[in-house]
């Protein structure tokens, strides 16, 4: 299980209390089909935090996700979590007389800052293909933390890095997406397989241009390099091995 931070749109964030002011909302929403995540679409099922809010987990309430941004903790009573009809609700109290939170509670009352999100680890999860599309129904999570966000926090990665591997004739997010389904136990396509092979024999191509005994400036980037295009390079063979295993005995 790797750890994840979703964002569901439309999400509810709000201020309530002058004396003591309370940030309130809700960090996941029921039953709603969630942009685009690269390769697939998501849906977050009633139930999926039920374990973790029962457990009595110490979940902690952050700004942007942050761990030295501490708005409130389960631990400490100054965060509230149930599952309502609606979605995940949270209810937080910043702490008073620490100076951030209080620029905090400003820029949410003047509605600079309105969104939430969650940080987890899906326990039980389910995929189908709708429209030709990929979509995972999460019916189960270990939650970490909800967070107070500036921008939603879904999976991305840096546009520079995209381009560069596009240059090459590599896409991330088809390289990516092959890795997350096989990972989670899909069965590798004719076209994946396809896209595959294609990145293998690119990658070969920048192995091959790495010259044993190379001392010059930059030597040990350029052998970083090829190692992790080797690792990559490898990642790719054993995922289009494993499609094979499954062919032949399923």
């Amino acid at each position: 299980m790797e750890l994840e931070k979703r964002s569901i749109k439309n999400a509810e964030m709000r201020i309530e209390g002058d004396t003591t002011p309370k940030i309130r909302g809700y960090a996941a929403i029921f039953n709603t089909m969630s942009d685009d995540l690269g390769w697939f679409r998501e849906i977050i099922h009633p139930g999926a935090f039920k374990k973790t809010i029962n457990d009595g987990a110490d979940v902690r309430s952050l700004f942007n996700h942050d761990p030295n941004f501490v708005i409130g903790r389960r631990k400490s009573a100054t965060l509230m979590l149930k599952e309502d009809e609606h979605g995940l609700y949270t209810e937080s109290i910043p702490n008073p007389d620490v100076s951030w939170a209080k620029d905090l509670t400003a820029t949410i009352k003047r509605g600079d800052v309105d969104q939430m999100s969650f940080a987890f680890k899906t326990v039980k999860d389910d995929w189908r293909t709708e429209n030709e599309e990929k979509i995972r129904d999460v019916f189960e999570v270990k939650l970490f933390d909800v967070s107070v966000v500036t921008y939603p926090a879904y999976i991305q990665t840096s546009a520079q890095v995209r381009a560069v591997l596009s240059e090459q004739g590599l896409e991330l997010d088809s390289i990516a997406g092959i890795l997350f389904r096989s990972k989670h136990g899909m069965q590798i396509t004719k076209d994946d397989s396809e896209i595959i092979n294609h990145s293998i024999e690119i990658l070969r191509q920048f192995l091959a241009k790495s010259e044993p005994g190379n001392h010059s400036e930059g030597a040990n980037d350029n052998k970083s390099q090829v190692r992790n295009i080797a690792n990559l390079s490898r990642r790719l063979e054993i995922a289009e091995s494993e499609s094979k295993l499954h062919k032949l005995y399923f």
